[in-house]
């Protein structure tokens, strides 16, 4: 199967997939908000971003193993390729003892801290117990395999399985819900459905994978960045979840929710946008290390249509995310869910975190973790600085200009460093494409804002959404056209199969 193939079933599967997720992944919170209550809410969400701090035990082992097999994968060096996958598995089963071990110390630390009406000490404990135990099982059973994947272009496996298992974890959540089950033995439940993406993904590899042989000689050479990556790793933990601990601690559970809700929406939409890039980004890191030439020409191409994919759908979303709000809150009445102000600091930190995914794309196939390490760390204590001062005086506002203040630094340094430093090349382009579609989605903004929405109902948001997206996103294609002809035309004769 080649590239272009791969990249088709990664995307169409990634949408079908993310669809479905948020569907789904809408219809849960809601339940639980009319339910259970903001503070219900903010209690799962505020679980879940601890829990993600315990991903540290990877210990950056996913992003150094990626890049050494796209080496591998790309030449079909079989052997090469098992001894890498050898001395991941060995790794990633002392990464899951150590993980195991400190979610068992989490799940009795939490509920010391933060109190919920209704749910004693071992039921929180319970719920944050079974919420972290699946990626136990991930490492020690899965993880090497889902990075193979994901390298050989075969991404779309791990999605339609994550499809599958979303469908029926959160059907089960919801009726479960529904039916009044108590929220510790529903988390309990679905975690015995997670289980079923462990089992197929073992006879997927037996039957597809034949030659994969986990008791080859490890090469740890492959993976002597780990220490590098760590810091990384850690950087982007702590970045990706310092809003909603900070928020834990200084303000509480409902406010907690009222982040969560608008991240969710934020987050599903961002998910949808980054598919594009995602889908052929195996591709591109293979193109690295084959033909840095022919890299260099499809990522200035893929930017410029990536810029148009995200600065049109944010815009959009941005001019409806409040109606939305307004219509999926309606019957919640223990905190207010409607700020004008929220929507422009979520879009605006979600806009250049989207910004920075291709340059980073390069940073990390250049395998420069070792050379960003200073970089990473001062976005990290922008991040906290900012938001720990900014929580104290701002509450939810602090927090989100502290990501911004953060994003904003980070983003603009990986433009230059990738261009300056790995591509040996200006980086004006990549900052004039990226300041011009700022200012026009400014300008479409102001001439949206002209006309008064009448939104009552999700029937008349879903046709205000049919009426604004289709010349919103036609207006930013002739703008990119126009100042961008040469991209544009690489990418046809490139889909066509003319440029090799």
């Amino acid at each position: 199967m080649n590239n272009v193939r791969k990249s088709t079933y990664n995307l169409l599967f990634s949408l079908v997939s993310q669809l479905v997720t948020i569907a789904l992944g809408i219809i849960l919170p809601r339940i639980i908000l009319v339910g259970y209550g903001s503070e219900v809410n903010g209690l799962l969400n505020s679980v879940t971003q601890f829990i993600s701090y315990l991903i540290v035990f990877e210990a950056g082992i996913q992003s150094v193993a990626t890049k050494s097999l796209y080496n591998t994968i790309g030449n079909q060096n079989q052997e090469s390729t098992n001894q890498i996958l050898s001395a991941v598995n060995k790794n990633y089963k002392k990464i899951g003892c150590l993980y195991c071990f400190g979610l068992l110390v989490m799940s009795a630390v939490y509920p010391l801290f933060v109190e919920v009406k209704e749910l004693s000490w071992l039921h929180v404990f319970i719920i944050v117990f079974f919420s972290g135990f699946s990626n136990v099982i991930a490492f020690f059973f899965q993880a090497k395999y889902k990075i193979l994947l994901t390298v050989d272009g075969r991404a779309y496996i791990i999605t339609n399985l994550n499809t599958i298992i979303s469908v029926l974890n959160n059907v089960l959540k919801i009726v479960l819900l529904q039916l009044g089950f108590k929220i510790y033995l529903v988390i309990i439940l679905s975690f015995f459905v997670s289980m079923i993406q462990t089992i197929f993904i073992h006879l997927y590899i037996k039957k597809k994978y034949k030659w994969i042989d986990l008791n080859a000689t490890p090469d740890y050479g492959a993976l002597n960045q780990s220490k590098d990556a760590l810091v990384h790793q850690i950087s982007g933990l702590v970045f990706s979840n310092t809003d909603v601990l900070l928020l834990t601690i200084f303000c509480d559970l409902r406010v907690v929710s009222v982040y969560a809700i608008y991240k969710l929406i934020i987050g599903h939409i961002s998910s949808l946008l980054a598919m594009p890039f995602t889908s052929c980004s195996f591709a591109l890191g293979q193109a690295y290390n084959v033909d840095r030439e022919q890299y260099k020409r499809l990522l200035d191409s893929i930017q410029v249509l990536f810029s148009v994919l995200i600065f049109s759908v944010l815009t959009v979303t941005y001019y409806l995310i409040l109606p939305f709000i307004s219509l999926y809150t309606a019957d919640v009445t223990d905190i207010s869910y409607i700020d004008r102000y929220l929507p422009l600091l979520f879009v605006g930190a979600e806009l250049l975190n989207l910004i920075r995914v291709p340059t980073r794309h390069t940073v990390n196939c250049a395998g420069h973790f070792k050379e960003t390490l200073s970089r990473t760390i001062i976005e990290t204590l922008i991040n906290l600085i900012v938001s720990i001062v900014g929580v104290v005086f701002l509450g939810i506002y602090g927090v989100l200009i502290g990501t911004i203040a953060a994003l904003g630094y980070r983003t603009i340094d990986f433009i230059v460093y990738a261009n300056k430093v790995i591509l040996k090349r200006s980086a004006k382009q990549n900052l004039l494409l990226y300041m011009i579609n700022f200012v026009f989605a400014v300008g479409i903004v102001c001439v949206l804002n002209l006309f008064k929405l009448e939104i009552n109902s999700y029937f008349d948001f879903i046709k205000v959404g049919v009426l604004v997206t289709p010349p919103v996103l036609l207006a930013f294609i002739l703008f990119n056209f126009i100042l961008f002809k040469r991209d544009f035309k690489f990418i046809i004769k490139n889909i066509k199969g003319k440029i090799k």
